[in-house]
């Protein structure tokens, strides 16, 4: 039987720049995330939580894949909004899940469980891909670094 052969940051399950972990991160050393320490084999095998992209497809989350699609070339802060917000309407609301703290959601004043509204574009196509909780509480947390990332390179308005 032959040893797997590792990639140049000694990563021999974990596709660099690729896959994404629990945390959103898609960055990997030894297998184990550089954003949180998680090992790569872990979140494959006991919580089938690793995102397979693909080098040229690396948002192997449907959420992350269709805001890049979107308008990210003209108005990366803006595109993310949207759909950070429609990710939070749509766990508060119709998932009646947690929302991560870091994106500083602020539900309307309705009860929880109403007032979605789905006439935007990204809340109506999350309200309509039907996603897990897992699956948009990563797009969440993702989209919270990317904000901050447009923050940091001064694209917020």
């Amino acid at each position: 039987m032959s040893t797997p052969t590792a990639d140049k940051f000694g990563n021999v399950h974990a596709t660099e720049g690729c896959d994404r972990c629990l945390c959103g991160a898609k960055y990997w050393e030894k297998d184990h995330c550089v954003s949180c320490g998680a090992p790569y084999v872990l979140l494959a095998t006991l919580y089938g939580g690793v995102y397979r992209g693909t080098p040229s497809r690396p948002n192997a989350n449907p959420i992350l894949a269709a805001m890049r699609d979107d308008d990210l070339g003209h108005d990366p802060w803006g595109t993310a909004m949207a759909w950070a917000f429609g990710v939070c309407d749509y766990l508060h609301h119709v998932a009646l899940a947690e929302v991560p703290a870091g994106l500083g959601y602020q539900p309307a004043a309705t009860m929880r469980g109403e007032g979605f509204d789905d006439e935007a574009y990204p809340d109506a196509y999350i309200a309509e891909m039907g996603l897990d909780t897992f699956t948009l509480t990563q797009a969440a947390k993702v989209l919270d670094r990317y904000l901050d990332w447009c923050k940091a390179a001064g694209r917020d308005y």
